[in-house]
């Protein structure tokens, strides 16, 4: 049986796939990949997971970089946020040759993931909840996330008091990017209206679950 051929994004939720030969994109739970690896080809990989399934990888924060190259080259500073299952990172350019970078493991702990466990928990619809007015003061999310069950257990709405953990992440991932005037946004977060909306000080341009993806074409075909 001939195997497809796939670049993927193994990221510890959830993992992203470009099957080279259809120029299809997939994405599905991190947990299925041992389930279909048996009939594919992995022949080159990014994400937390990625030196456990292919010999050929790539730096997430490289893949992040390529990614977005073209806003990169535009000329303009330009910040690049990637909020990930469990941890967030960023990129930062100040229009010219010079770039900083950093890569938050621990007060962003599991950002996306408690999330993802919150929204499914209590079957929120974040496209209905508006942005509360206040932040819930947090470090980490897993830390925020315990702050926000004290709300409920005092009798506050599930939504209101999630609508101000949600805040509170978003002011969180301002402060360490740097309070950019515009953030571009890479990651499953860009799929979270209330995420979105909830950034006062700065315009959130989402750039879609696939820019790693995108940047690990852009290095695998340079060398091919």
């Amino acid at each position: 049986m001939n195997k497809q051929k796939i670049l993927i994004d193994s990221g510890t939720s959830y993992s992203k796939l470009f099957y080279i030969d259809t120029g299809k994109y997939e994405i599905i739970p991190s947990k299925q990949i041992r389930e279909k690896v048996e009939s594919l080809d992995i022949a080159a990989a990014t994400g937390h997971n990625a030196k456990k399934l292919a010999q050929t990888t790539i730096n997430e924060l490289i893949a992040l970089a390529k990614g977005c190259e073209d806003i990169f080259q535009s000329g303009r500073p330009a910040t690049v946020v990637d909020c990930g299952s469990r941890d967030i990172k960023y990129i930062k350019s100040d229009g010219g040759n010079s770039f900083s970078i950093d890569w938050n493991t621990e007060c962003g702990a599991f950002c996306g993931q408690i999330v993802e466990l919150l929204v499914t928990h209590f079957q929120f619809d974040t496209r209905n909840i508006e942005p509360a007015q206040s932040p819930l003061p947090l470090t980490c999310a897993i830390l925020g996330m315990t702050r926000m069950f004290d709300l409920i257990c005092d009798n506050a709405d599930p939504e209101s008091a999630f609508a101000m953990f949600i805040k509170g992440l978003a002011d969180n991932i301002f402060r360490f990017a740097g309070k950019p005037d515009k953030i571009y946004l890479s990651g499953g977060l860009c799929d979270n209206p209330l995420f979105i909306k909830s950034f006062d000080n700065t315009e959130v341009v989402p750039l879609g679950r696939f820019i790693l993806i995108e940047g690990l074409k852009k290095s695998f075909f340079e060398t091919i």
